[in-house]
């Protein structure tokens, strides 16, 4: 034990220098995730050499190291560490109950609710946000988090998952069509640091988060906007009316009749093997059970259901108007044999029984048409294989971690 740490009030185990020069101090008991930050000491005269004071990038980028540290954590450890970061990094004190862990709500004579955390303030005695925490590897959780705003007549929920996702929720509307935030677990993210900013203490205001979550939104309605009238027809039309300027417009129309115009959204450029070799990454054997993680295109995913998630969602993104027949011809039912072989549908085209047994995630795509998708839950390391290899074909890598 270092001299003077003391005692950690977590387990009551020595506290410890940390070689993270962010920390402070943390536990010596390596089941124990009790930290103490080097700016919350300054001001105490406790600081170890080249202790600094962390500023709101360099605050979100350490939520990032405990995001990737927490991959493949259950969510008991996930649950200390963010009780420790909104107290620590975003300022909410445990002591007083402004982070108020695993609440228990009766409903009825024998039901009753447990959210995981409820932010409040004191000084106003009312609940400001609640935050809702799964296992970052999946995306699930928000019917609870929904529940939960309902019961307590709260509108901004926090959904921790695979992602940040920020809720404005709304009663008035379907859980379908709540507006919403998400957010990826990346560094030096601008909306991850004015997250931090938003929801640290003395700082937050529903109304200025709300108006947040519109404003990016906007922006990308406005974004889908431009890149669907980007097209080839739009980019001959301007072509034309500029040299029209220089040449006739006989001489323009024979120029142009030679050249094809094509538009799309960049590709990552797929990883090709070399005669001979794998043609998708290594995966276990067929019927073996397996826990391996993925990455899309460099950006670590979790295991095979996200994963496929994630690349579904990464192709909408990257070819915006595409309808779901065409996007159905990238990602067919074979991508999902052997086994369940269904890869997406449309949610109406989702039987009652494979709702209610979980077959397709709950959290549809949306489509420039209007269309929604839901993506298949239903991955083994056979029919993973499969998925690999279409996602391979339409431009897309994914490597196991």
């Amino acid at each position: 034990m270092d001299d003077d740490c003391g005692k950690c009030p977590m387990c009551g185990e020595d506290l410890m220098f940390s070689k993270n020069k962010k920390l402070l101090y943390e536990c010596s008991n390596a089941k124990c995730n009790y930290v103490e930050f080097q700016y919350q000491n300054m001001d105490k005269g406790k600081k170890k050499p080249g202790g600094l004071k962390m500023d709101i990038l360099e605050k979100w980028n350490f939520l990032i190291e405990y995001y990737n540290k927490n991959q493949t954590a259950p969510e008991k450890i996930i649950q200390q560490d963010w009780e420790n970061l909104f107290a620590e990094i975003f300022g909410y004190s445990k002591l007083l109950k402004e982070v108020d862990a695993h609440r228990t709500m009766q409903i009825g004579a024998t039901s009753r609710v447990i959210p995981d955390i409820i932010i409040r303030s004191t000084q106003e005695n009312r609940d400001l946000f609640v935050v809702e925490l799964k296992q970052h590897t999946i995306l699930t959780g928000y019917e609870q988090l929904f529940s939960y705003l309902k019961l307590l007549k709260v509108d901004i929920g926090i959904l921790i998952c695979n992602k940040l996702y920020i809720y404005d929720y709304d009663t008035d509307k379907d859980d379908d069509n709540q507006s919403f935030l998400e957010i990826e677990f990346t560094k030096d993210n601008p909306d991850g640091i004015k997250f931090v900013e938003l929801f640290s203490k003395g700082s937050f205001n529903r109304q200025n988060v709300k108006d947040f979550i519109q404003k990016r939104k906007k922006e990308k309605d406005n974004i889908h906007a431009i890149q669907q009238k980007v097209t080839a027809e739009f980019v001959r039309q301007i072509l034309q009316e500029q040299l029209a300027v220089t040449y006739s417009q006989t001489e323009i129309e024979q120029a142009l009749k030679e050249i094809v115009i094509t538009v799309g959204k960049k590709v990552a450029v797929p990883v090709i093997p070399p005669a001979g070799g794998k043609a998708a990454p290594d995966i276990k054997p067929a019927g073996a059970k397996d826990n391996t993680q993925y990455s899309v295109d460099g950006n670590i995913t979790g295991g095979k259901c996200p994963t496929a998630y994630a690349v579904v969602s990464k192709y909408i993104s990257m070819y915006p108007t595409i309808s779901y027949s065409e996007l159905y011809n990238i990602f067919p039912d074979e991508a999902g044999k052997p086994g369940f072989g269904k890869c997406i549908r449309l949610p109406q085209d989702v039987t009652e029984a494979q709702w209610n047994g979980n077959r397709f995630n709950k959290h549809p795509l949306h489509l420039a048409s209007g269309e929604q998708v839901v993506v298949s839950t239903q991955w083994t390391p056979d029919n993973f294989n499969s998925f690999i290899q279409y996602a391979t074909k339409a431009g897309i890598e994914i490597k196991p971690v």
